[in-house]
């Protein structure tokens, strides 16, 4: 019971607090004029974030990973109350991107729903469209275990990593909190632990695990 008389499901509010974090950490990660791209499964989750805190974008372009269009795939998105222009486009991958380039900013977080090998074509080709400049963000898929290959055949190097899922195991949690922070830190989250719910607790703690965290967002950057 998260509010008298709403029941809330522990698990859908644990992914719920998540995505908001990571879509929060996205959205500041957009700098005033970039050109943005989003990869998307159905729709685009980031655009009300960005309309809310991040309205001096030059434009983003919803990418719906589909091979079947759809008649009113623009539909809602030309009523006028934009502060950006945005636009959707249905791409098969493999095949050319269906809009030019370059962009500043290209995420690409919906990868667990991809293959391994459908996943490294996707970073291959977002790659090409990226400025001098520009960013990929990524959520890397299971299976994917030499991440340092993908980055170096597609000519990137990871700048930041950031932590969204921390492990199951409380144990491990401090382990790894004591090692990169030292005992205060691991003590710290025992504390937070006993006086917060798990769901609240986590994004917190995946932040600080960084790349040790079970599901991990990485920005990554063109070779210079």
């Amino acid at each position: 019971m998260t509010a008298p008389g709403l029941p809330l499901d522990d698990v859908l509010l644990r992914e719920m607090v998540t995505e908001y974090s990571k879509l929060w950490w996205i959205t500041e990660l957009c700098r005033p004029g970039d050109r943005v791209v989003e990869m998307a499964h159905g729709g685009s989750a980031l655009l009300p974030h960005l309309l809310r805190r991040r309205r001096d974008l030059h434009s983003l372009v919803i990418i719906v990973d589909d091979v079947q269009p759809h008649v009113d795939a623009q539909r809602g998105l030309d009523d006028g109350h934009m502060q950006f222009p945005v636009v959707q486009r249905f791409w098969d991958t493999g095949r050319p991107w269906p809009v030019a380039g370059p962009f500043d900013l290209i995420v690409d977080v919906a990868a667990p729903g991809r293959t391994g090998d459908r996943w490294m074509t996707v970073v291959a080709q977002a790659a090409e469209f990226l400025t001098a400049e520009g960013r990929l963000v990524l959520a890397v898929p299971p299976g994917v275990r030499d991440l340092a290959s993908v980055m170096s055949t597609a000519g990137l190097s990871v700048d930041e990593s950031r932590g969204l899922v921390p492990p199951a195991d409380p144990v491990a949690i401090e382990q790894i909190l004591d090692g990169r922070y030292g005992s205060a830190a691991a003590t710290l989250y025992r504390a937070m632990r006993r006086g917060c719910p798990d769901q609240l607790v986590d994004p917190v703690v995946a932040t600080a695990l960084a790349g040790d965290a079970e599901t991990v967002l990485h920005v990554c950057r063109k070779w210079l």
